[in-house]
């Protein structure tokens, strides 16, 4: 008896051929994180353009969210995002139509690998897409290098926005991220409990930064479950150890965007590309200082002085030295001991400064290994960062800003959203240069009178002119 073939379901929805409203579905592009891709055109304007069949969002309530935040989703435009063009349905299945990039994905990038100025290009650009989605009340909730496609000049542009956070609690965390591959960059909130914010979206962030600069994820971790629990119990690798061309600035930055507690995170991601700019020069500067303080050769032992025959003067010289010496130690000691009890303090290396400038600050005092920003409080400005070692004490540069008000400021050490080490600054007014005066025109020459005799002529004294004056220095 033979068997009857099973029977085949009914064709999707949205395939090739299909006409969703104006657009025409073309061809099958790859699954994407919500369900298959197609590219398609649109013969209105003549334009290639990406639909996406969004299968995740097919059940009623994801549905009707979709349709609620379908204006704000059309509406959103940035030069790091990927326009959305419509948000529609065909028989049940809502699908999105986007812009088509000519270009890869930053996960492919990647693979390639990447200078740390090509990572700071990539992560500023995708920070100030990520900012602007938060300030329009969006969170993207599925940043990771697979969401992030490189177009023309490399210049980053998010997609995906808005879609997760759509999605049933349910399914907004770990079971979201073992379908997508996207466990590491989910953070431990959004893992648990399905939360999804801008705290979560500025972990991804880090976590892709990370990545970008190690070409390795924070947590050695492999399976589901090895990921899920290095994220509650562990902390993330330092990226130093993965990349020697980093070090402990760099690493203290990616370990504040990778906090478990979302309070301690960067606070937007722009303020983490520019510190994590900061940090990164800051290590090389300390790397260089280092290899030409090693290069330096030792100095030569001098000959010995031949030993006098009166001996007894110089060991009495010998002691008072060691008695002032003692002294000395005490009274540091003394001071030392005061000092400890007090709170944390910071003094910088110059009090005066001008718009560009930089100087170096030194704060005491503070909680041992303890990261956090130099802030100049006045302008509400980051102008660096800071470590401090295992005694509490730190030194770090900080850039004065160009656009830097004139007047006193304070520049302040800060940790936990709060800054309880401040000194006072104040910011010159730069000095304009001087502007060249105009070359008097020489008056027309009258026709000489004629002296008597013996009466000297006055012979007139040519006025000088002025010439150009030196540039004035340009301070950066």
């Amino acid at each position: 008896m033979s068997q009857t073939p099973p029977e085949t379901g009914p064709a999707p929805p949205i395939r090739t051929g299909v006409a969703l409203g104006r657009y025409q579905v073309q061809e099958f592009l790859g699954q994407g994180p919500h369900g298959p891709t197609f590219r398609g055109y649109d013969p209105h304007v003549s334009r290639s353009v990406v639909i996406e069949a969004l299968e995740t969002l097919r059940d009623e309530e994801p549905r009707a969210r979709l349709s609620q935040a379908a204006p704000w989703l059309v509406q959103l435009r940035h030069p790091n995002l990927v326009d959305v063009y419509e948000v529609g349905e065909r028989q049940g299945l809502p699908y999105l139509v986007t812009g088509h990039v000519d270009g890869v994905s930053l996960g492919d990038a990647m693979r390639a690998g990447t200078s740390a100025a090509g990572a700071l290009r990539i992560l500023h650009g995708a920070a100030r897409g990520v900012d602007h989605v938060h300030a329009q009340s969006i969170v993207h909730g599925d940043l990771r290098p697979a969401t992030v496609l490189l177009g023309p000049q490399s210049r980053p542009l998010l997609r995906e926005v808005g879609l997760v956070p759509l999605l049933d609690p349910g399914f907004r965390g770990s079971a979201f991220g073992i379908r997508t591959g996207a466990l590491h960059y989910q953070a431990p909130e959004q893992l648990e409990r399905g939360d999804v914010n801008a705290a979560t979206d500025r972990y991804a962030f880090a976590t892709m930064a990370y990545e970008l600069l190690t070409g390795a994820m924070p947590f050695a971790a492999q399976t589901t479950s090895e990921i899920l629990a290095a994220k509650e119990r562990m902390d993330p690798v330092p990226a130093s150890t993965r990349n020697p061309q980093l070090g402990p600035a760099t690493d203290a930055v990616l370990a504040a965007g990778l906090a478990r507690d979302p309070a301690a995170r960067w606070q937007s991601c722009a303020q983490m590309a520019q510190a994590l700019e900061q940090a990164i020069a800051d290590d090389a500067y300390q790397r260089q200082a280092y290899i030409a303080q090693a290069a330096e050769p030792y100095p030569s032992a001098a000959p010995a002085a031949p030993t006098p025959r009166r001996r007894w003067p110089w060991v009495l010289a010998g002691l008072g030295v060691l008695a002032v010496a003692a002294a000395a130690v005490a009274l540091w000691w003394f001071g030392f001991q005061q000092q400890q009890q007090s709170g944390p303090s910071v003094i910088v290396s110059d009090s005066t400064v001008l718009p560009g400038d930089s100087i170096t600050v030194t704060g005491s005092h503070l909680p041992a290994n303890q990261f956090g920003t130099i802030e100049l409080q006045s302008s509400a400005v980051l102008v660096g960062t800071f470590q401090a070692d295992r005694y509490g004490a730190t030194t770090a540069t900080a850039h004065i800003p160009k656009d830097a008000q004139p007047g006193d400021h304070l520049i302040s050490l800060c940790w936990s959203n709060t800054c309880p080490a401040s000194q006072r600054l104040t910011v010159l007014q730069p000095t304009p240069s001087p502007s060249p005066s105009p070359t008097p025109t020489p008056a027309p020459t009258r026709a000489p009178t004629p002296t008597p005799a013996g009466t000297p002529t006055p012979t007139a004294t040519p006025t000088p002119t002025p010439g150009r004056p030196s540039p004035s220095p340009t301070f950066s």
